[in-house]
């Protein structure tokens, strides 16, 4: 929101509280995975970190610009964001101290995603690749070519063996990450995708973007091209689809 407010809800009872204002427009949220960290970017570079109880956070500066999408590690002990200058950067929680800096993509930053052991980073970019890193080292792994217009959305599967892009060029692409090569390639969407989600048990994978439409596909055990189906699209928003996220049993999808 243009407000930069930050608000926490109750999904029992229906309500929500102010966590945070940024006092800018906002471009990212994340919440750690046992639901303890907050983290949030906003138009102006600024990363916000703290308890998702409301207590004060930590402000984070380094980024020049939007800071596009933020990520917190598995075991809550360190977050990355990236914004739109090319660089990604990892901080130590709780002391809010940078740790290091990844640089290597041509152009703007638009995805971050994180495997479930938190050993791989993936970033997507306006250069139309995507790069993998390991974060304890820094070290570039490797960098995934075959999109044609800017990478928008990543998502790792379940045991980080897939990982999922979304794109301008209207697909969703499906890589082993292990052999670096391309498993399926998705196009049924009519427009620019702009969020992804892979359900908790590897299971499905969720996107949208500007037609407005949710599809869901469902991944074979082998993930191999012509196995994976999709499922009956569905009309979601009367604009463009910007966030997918899966609830942690997986019987929920929200959408923004």
């Amino acid at each position: 929101p243009v407000s930069g407010d930050i608000r926490v809800w109750d999904l029992e009872a229906g309500t929500s509280a102010l966590n945070d204002s940024h006092g800018n427009s906002l471009w990212s949220v994340g919440v750690s995975p046992d639901g303890h960290w907050l983290v949030s970017g906003d138009e102006g570079g600024a990363v916000r970190v703290g308890p998702i109880n409301g207590d004060e956070p930590h402000l984070l500066l380094g980024h020049v610009g939007q800071v596009r999408d933020v990520e917190v590690s598995p075991d809550g002990r360190w977050n990355a964001s990236t914004g739109i200058h090319a660089r990604v950067r990892l901080w130590r929680l709780p002391e809010a101290t940078l740790i290091s800096r990844f640089r290597g993509h041509a152009n703007n930053l638009y995805s971050i995603a994180l495997s479930p052991d938190g050993t791989l980073l993936a970033t997507g970019s306006y250069d139309q690749q995507i790069k993998l890193w390991n974060t304890e080292t820094g070290e570039e792994l490797a960098t995934l070519e075959g999109h044609n217009d800017a990478v928008y959305a990543l998502a790792f599967g379940r045991h980080a063996q897939l990982l999922a892009s979304a794109s301008g060029d209207r697909t969703v692409k499906l890589w082993d990450v292990g052999s670096r090569q391309r498993l399926e390639t998705f196009g049924q969407s009519a427009k620019e995708l702009y969020a992804l989600a892979f359900s908790p048990d590897g299971q499905r994978i969720a996107a949208g973007g500007v037609d407005n439409r949710i599809r869901i596909w469902q991944i074979s055990p082998s993930a191999a091209e012509g196995t994976n189906v999709l499922l009956e699209p569905r009309f979601a928003h009367e604009g463009a689809l910007l966030q997918l996220a899966f609830s942690p049993d997986g019987r929920w999808l929200a959408s923004s």
